[in-house]
C-alpha cells in the first residue's frame, strides 16, 4: 500500500502487507520478512496470514471484521491510502483488501506466469436498469458481501476500473491478458531485478557457497527445479515423484552432475526419495546427485549465477525466463510430459514455457555419456 506521509511537503510512505493464501511454515515468513527488509525501507511491514486467505463464503459481520482488522493492523486512514499494488486481481484475498481501500487506484505487478493467464469477467445475470438489477444494487449497497461473493474467481468490474498500471517483467513479447488489454503496460527492465536481487544477498549464510563449481572446471552441473503440482492439486505425489525420476534419470545417463531445488512452497519434499532411487537404480551415480543448500524460502536467482551451471531445467517455473535474461543460463523444459495433466489456466502457461524455452531433449550429452535413458516419465512409480 502507497499512501501520503504526514509531512509538510507531498511525499508517500510505502506499507508491505505480507501473506499467503494457501498456507506456508513459519520459517518461510521469517525469511519473506527478513528479504522484504533488506529489499525496500518500508514504513511498516504488516503480517496479514491470518486475514488475507481464500475463503470466500463469509458473513457480512465476518466481511466487516476482517476489512477492519486489516486496517487497524495498518494504521493509515482509508482516504491517505493513494495506490494499492498487487499481483492477482481475482483472489478473494485481494478483492477485500481492494473493499478494504475502496478510493485508492489498484496497481499490478507481475508474480511470474500467472500474470499472464486470460483474466475473467464477472457478469451480473441481470440486464442493467432492469426491477431485478435496481433490487440487487439496493442489497449490494446494504450487504456488500454480497458482491465480494457473487464475483466468485472472476474480476470485479469495479475493480477493473481501478487497475491504472500492469508493470510486467517475464518478457515484453507475451501480450498481457485480453480483460487488461485498455491498461497501460509497463516493461520493468531487469537491472531492476538486479538490483533487488543485489540487496538481499548480504542476508544470505554461506552455506550455499558449497554448491559452487571447481572454476577450472568444465560446466557440468544442472539446476533441477522442483515444482509444486501435487501441492495445487494438479496430479498425485506419486505422479509428481516419477516424473522426477524420470528427469534424474535422464540427466544422469546425459553425463551430468544434478543440483536439486525443492519449490519453496511445498511442505512433502522430494529428494530424499530422489536420492534413494538413485542409491538403488545408479548407485555409482550417487555423488551426482545433490541438494542445493539454499534455504527452501530464498529465490534460486539470488545464487544461480555462482554455481556454475551448464543449464537449468524446470517444468512451468518464470525461472526459466528470468535466469536466462538475468544471467543467460542455457535453461530446459520438461513441459511437454506435464501436459497430459494440465487443465486450464495450467495449459497456457506450459505453452507460454515452451514457446521460450526448449525440450529436455535439446540438452546435450557430456562427452561419451550415454543417452540411452530417454525421459518418457517413470510410470512404474505411479
Amino acid at each position: 500500500l502507497r499512501a501520503k506521509s504526514s509531512g509538510d511537503v507531498e511525499s508517500f510512505d510505502d506499507y508491505l502487507v505480507v501473506y499467503e493464501t494457501a498456507g506456508v511454515s513459519d520459517s518461510f515468513k521469517e525469511t519473506l520478512h527478513q528479504m522484504a527488509e533488506a529489499i525496500w525501507p518500508w514504513k511498516k511491514i504488516i503480517w496479514a496470514y491470518d486475514i488475507l486467505t481464500s475463503v470466500r463464503h463469509i458473513s457480512q459481520q465476518r466481511f466487516d471484521t476482517l476489512r477492519r482488522t486489516l486496517r487497524e493492523r495498518v494504521g493509515v486512514p482509508v482516504n491517505q491510502v493513494d495506490d494499492i499494488w498487487v499481483c492477482w486481481l481475482t483472489r478473494p484475498a485481494e478483492k477485500l483488501v481492494f473493499e478494504t481501500y475502496p478510493p485508492a487506484r489498484i496497481q499490478l505487478f507481475e508474480d511470474g506466469l500467472i500474470s499472464y493467464i486470460p483474466v475473467a469477467l464477472a457478469q451480473d445475470r441481470e440486464d442493467s436498469g432492469s426491477l431485478k438489477a435496481q433490487i440487487r444494487e439496493r442489497l449490494d449497497k446494504l450487504l456488500p458481501v454480497r458482491r465480494y461473493r457473487r464475483s466468485r474467481w472472476a474480476l470485479d468490474p469495479r475493480h477493473l476500473s481501478r487497475v491504472s498500471s500492469a508493470y510486467l517483467q517475464l518478457t515484453p513479447e507475451a501480450p498481457a491478458p485480453e480483460t487488461l488489454a485498455s491498461v497501460p503496460r509497463r516493461f520493468v527492465d531487469y537491472h531492476f531485478l538486479h538490483q533487488a536481487l543485489e540487496r538481499v544477498r548480504p542476508i544470505l549464510t554461506t552455506s550455499y557457497l558449497a554448491d559452487t563449481a571447481d572454476d577450472d572446471s568444465v560446466p557440468d552441473r544442472v539446476l533441477v527445479l522442483g515444482q509444486a503440482l501435487s501441492r495445487n492439486g494438479i496430479l498425485s505425489p506419486g505422479e509428481e515423484l516419477a516424473i522426477y525420476k524420470g528427469i534424474i534419470d535422464t540427466l544422469l545417463a546425459k553425463g551430468y552432475r544434478i543440483l536439486w531445488k525443492e519449490h519453496p512452497r511445498i511442505s512433502e519434499p522430494f529428494f530424499a526419495d530422489l536420492k534413494a532411487h538413485v542409491q538403488k537404480h545408479r548407485p555409482n551415480a550417487e555423488e551426482r546427485l545433490r541438494e542445493l543448500s539454499l534455504p527452501g524460502a530464498y529465490p534460486v536467482e539470488l545464487v544461480a549465477d555462482r554455481l556454475g551451471l551448464a543449464g537449468c531445467v524446470g517444468g512451468t517455473s518464470a525461472a526459466l525466463f528470468y535466469l536466462r535474461r538475468l544471467y543467460e543460463i542455457p535453461c530446459y523444459t520438461f513441459g511437454d510430459v506435464l501436459l497430459p495433466y494440465m487443465r486450464g489456466a495450467d495449459i497456457f502457461m506450459n505453452d507460454m514455457i515452451r514457446q521460450e524455452v526448449p525440450p529436455l531433449a535439446d540438452l546435450p550429452s557430456l562427452g561419451s555419456a550415454s543417452e540411452n535413458t530417454s525421459f518418457a516419465g517413470d510410470k512404474s512409480a505411479v
